[in-house]
């Protein structure tokens, strides 16, 4: 019985080594040597035969919900009325959101949301002023819906952002209009 644990036992002493250099012996090569597959390539292993694998229909990317609504006037109306700021304004949420400001927003709005940014005194027309009336008429969700969707020259950025960083948005730029 000894006999044979020992030589059970030799292959497994066999397979271990002292030096991180050397590896020693493998005894089930499966998963220490697996093939790597091009994303593009033929692959026997999948039903279509191909690497990459295609998501499954209606599947949505992690935080990428979909926006039910266009870049219309219409839909950023019922976008207005449909949409409610599912976080608590803190002074945390602000901050994050005029981080996102200064990253996202400065550049064409300006320092002050007054549409005096950099890039409109070159060639780029200058977005109205988050004080103007129409835009103080705005609710938090239709700015987050401009943000998600674009509206007139500015495009939409809802690609870029989270959608929990465009409402963090959303609730900075109503500061401005205090």
């Amino acid at each position: 019985m000894k006999i044979v644990i020992l030589i059970l036992l030799i292959p497994f002493i066999q397979s271990c080594s002292k030096s991180s250099d050397v590896r020693g012996y493998t005894i089930i090569d499966d998963m220490v040597h697996s093939p790597a597959y091009e994303a593009f390539s033929e692959n026997s292993l999948t039903p279509d035969g191909k690497t990459m694998m295609m998501p499954v229909k209606g599947s949505i990317a992690r935080g990428k919900m979909p926006h039910p609504y266009s870049e219309s006037e219409a839909d950023a109306l019922r976008a207005a009325e449909e949409l409610q700021d599912p976080f608590v304004e803190t002074a945390a949420t602000l901050s994050r959101g005029e981080y996102l400001y200064n990253s996202f927003c400065l550049s064409c709005h300006g320092d002050t949301g007054e549409g005096d940014g950099p890039i409109t005194s070159k060639k780029f027309p200058a977005p109205p002023s988050f004080k103007s009336s129409r835009v103080r008429s705005f609710n938090k969700a239709r700015i987050y819906h401009v943000i998600t969707a674009g509206f007139g020259d500015m495009p939409a950025h809802g690609s870029q952002l989270t959608i929990q960083d465009r409402w963090y948005l959303a609730q900075y730029v109503k500061k401005f209009q205090k």
